[in-house]
């Protein structure tokens, strides 16, 4: 039972479809015991609300249901929740009726609210997705487009120009470095005037469009290539790189990492990709190896059916690039059909693959596969036994795949073949942990433009030189893979020990 001497915990949550909280108090052995569970399903309107306000709106529910206990209590009623977006409501904000109701009503509590991780909150996770308060219906929800993009012209790249053109006049810090620099005192910044160019309106640092000190342009700049279909919602840091290609200004690490944190969607839709695993034995690089020369495969499988397709097959450059190419297909292909995807879309790029990585799935392991892969001289590398998940870097890329498509495809999810190619670009384009380079830098030698840009880029190297980089980078990429294979290899041995222990 409830003991009004002792301080409440609420832990409080919110899914798409409901809220669930639980009532918390210490015992006296020292441990968190529940003294109540609530569940709230969203109206149609409230299923509309921004995730802070949801989030918010878990919160209240609770404090309506057990303010009994609350009002007037001895001690701070402590509130655990696991979204940051709960920040949005720390600084002053003109907020709606219904925000200043919910504002006015939670004035009535001594409140102390803590951010944990949705990991630890199993229970009110729980609550707030129970399966009787999913309404299967969301017709009410349906989003409409009342005008489609093909309407409209393209004018990004252009509105940008011209904001970034009127917003440099007015920047104080490229003032006090102009100043610094033509009177050889201390700039702000370790630069040189070699390192500024002009070229027409625009302002270049180290032959990046400078971006001045306006924290909306800034942003804006940060959310059109972070909700871009080619980029995807990339993390931090892929998010840091994929900016700093094109812009600088200072700060702007700090800045991107604060916008991605603060993404609403990354934050509802992305998953834990550092959960406790079983130890693996990785599969190192190789020196001269080409891309997609070694490759892995895995099925995504019982997608919404378009065009006969309900699965994508999911190949990975293994031991070169870290590339991938997303092959939309039937569940039920057999092991020749498989062999006649690899054709039309691995072979026709790269050539014949010497030696394929997959599960012991009958899709790949099938005899007639086998058989094929003797023929051609291809070596069937299966998974070692009673360890499924050898290929972790393709479950990596299933994962990547199924958090792009719930990105893009959440209100039209028979969209998820025609963005597939989105999905697979905005791969290519990012920067692998391992390997410090892209996909496509590593194959081709440059980055492909995702999206329009406010300038053209006309520098070509030459064709020897090109080679050669190309070369020294995929010698490079390999010794990173060793690195890379031997640390997980001493992790996992780690982990095993502490394991059997």
């Amino acid at each position: 039972m409830p003991d009004d001497e002792r301080p409440f915990i609420i832990e409080a949550d919110a899914s798409k479809w409901a809220t669930g909280a639980v009532l918390k108090q210490q015992g006296s052995d020292g441990e968190l015991h529940p003294c109540g569970y609530i569940s709230h399903a969203f109206t149609a309107t409230e299923r509309n609300y921004e995730i802070y306000d949801r989030e918010l709106l878990a919160i209240t529910n609770a404090l309506k249901a057990w303010e009994h206990y609350l009002l007037g209590g001895a001690h701070p009623v402590t509130v655990l929740s696991d979204h940051k977006n709960l920040t949005y409501f720390r600084t002053a904000q003109k907020l709606n009726r219904r925000q200043a109701r919910l504002s006015l009503y939670l004035t009535q509590f001594d409140l102390r609210l803590v951010h944990v991780p949705g990991t630890k909150m199993v229970q009110s996770d729980a609550l707030s997705r129970r399966p009787d308060l999913i309404d299967e219906e969301e017709n009410d929800n349906e989003d409409i487009v009342m005008l489609p993009d093909k309407l409209f012209v393209n004018v990004i790249d252009t509105e940008l120009k011209t904001m970034l053109e009127k917003a440099l006049p007015d920047d104080e810090f490229l003032q006090m470095t102009i100043e610094s620099l033509m009177e050889k005192g201390a700039p702000p910044i370790k630069s040189s005037l070699q390192d500024w160019r002009t070229e027409g309106n625009l302002l270049f640092y180290k032959d990046r469009i400078y971006v001045p000190n306006d924290p909306a342009l800034r942003r804006l700049i940060v959310k059109t290539i972070h909700e871009a279909l080619p980029h995807g919602h990339p993390g931090q840091w892929n998010m840091v790189d994929q900016v700093q290609r094109d812009y600088w200004w200072p700060g702007m690490t700090k800045f991107i990492k604060s916008f991605v944190d603060g993404c609403a969607a990354c934050q509802q839709m992305k998953v834990n990709t550092h959960p406790t695993r079983t130890p693996i034995q990785p599969i190192g690089g190789h020196k001269d190896a080409l891309p997609f020369q070694i490759i892995s495969m895995d099925l995504i499988t019982d997608l919404p059916k378009i065009a006969e397709c309900d699965s994508i097959l999911v190949v990975v450059d293994h031991a070169a690039t870290k590339g991938v190419i997303f092959i939309p297909c039937h569940k039920k292909i057999d092991a020749t059909d498989t062999a006649e995807l690899l054709f039309q879309h691995v072979y026709k790029r790269f050539g014949l693959p010497d030696k394929i990585i997959s599960d012991r799935d009958p899709r790949f392991a099938a005899e007639v596969f086998k058989e094929m892969g003797r023929l051609l001289g291809i070596k069937q590398m299966l998974s070692t036994a009673y360890h499924p998940q050898t290929d972790r870097e393709t479950e990596r890329v299933n994962q990547e795949v199924e958090i792009f498509l719930r990105f893009f495809c959440a209100k039209e999810q028979t969209k998820w073949k025609e963005l597939l190619h989105f999905a697979e670009f905005a791969h290519n384009t990012r920067t692998h942990s391992v390997t410090k380079n892209s996909p496509f830098y590593l194959t081709m030698g440059y980055h492909p433009r995702p999206l329009p840009t406010v300038f053209e880029k006309t520098t070509v190297p030459s064709v020897e030189k090109r080679i050669v980089e190309l070369k020294k980078l995929r010698e490079e990429t390999s010794a990173l893979l060793d690195i890379a294979a031997r640390r997980v290899k001493e992790r996992s041995g780690r982990e095993l020990d502490k394991f059997e222990k």
